[in-house]
């Protein structure tokens, strides 16, 4: 018969504890490799993009449509199909000699934000791309429609 006292000697504990060891070896790489799932690379979005132009005169806004494509002057990427249009008078900030700040409307000029929807990818990495250019809120570039040549700063992005 054995002796039960001699089970639980020093090699026995040490053999034991590498076997609970490499058990949790083997879990922690299998719960890992389960939780990271492949995430597409790139996927395919629907967005819709508000563009801000300040400073307009009558004839810009007279321009543009609802319907227009919307086309980025430097790369020729479409942006999109422009869905709506909003027109407010331009005002700008003016500091008094209190130090007060007087908001004060500029005759005959003019503020729009249009929205344009379309498709393009978005990747983890860089963002979202129209037609294979980065667009992000704060990006200000050259955008043209049939009839004109604006300077717009994206203010808004919505992406399903």
């Amino acid at each position: 018969m054995t002796d039960r006292r001699k089970i639980f000697t020093g090699n026995r504990i040490f053999e034991i504890f590498m076997v609970l060891v490499i058990i949790a070896a083997v879990f922690t790489v299998i719960r890992t490799r389960m939780i990271q799932e492949p995430v597409p690379a790139t996927m395919q979005v629907e967005y819709r993009m508000e563009i801000l132009f300040r400073d307009l005169d009558e004839h810009h806004i007279n321009a543009i449509a609802v319907g227009d494509d919307l086309h980025d002057e430097t790369s020729g990427a479409n942006l999109g199909v422009i869905t709506s249009i909003e027109v407010t008078p331009y005002r700008i900030e003016q500091i008094q000699e209190d130090h007060s700040i007087e908001i004060i409307e500029v005759k005959d000029k003019w503020e729009m934000v249009i929205t344009t929807e379309g498709k393009g990818s978005f990747n983890a990495k860089t963002g979202l791309n129209v037609s294979g250019r980065q667009s992000y809120v704060g990006l200000s570039m050259k955008l043209h429609n049939q009839k004109l040549n604006l300077l717009g700063t994206v203010i808004g992005i919505d992406m399903e």
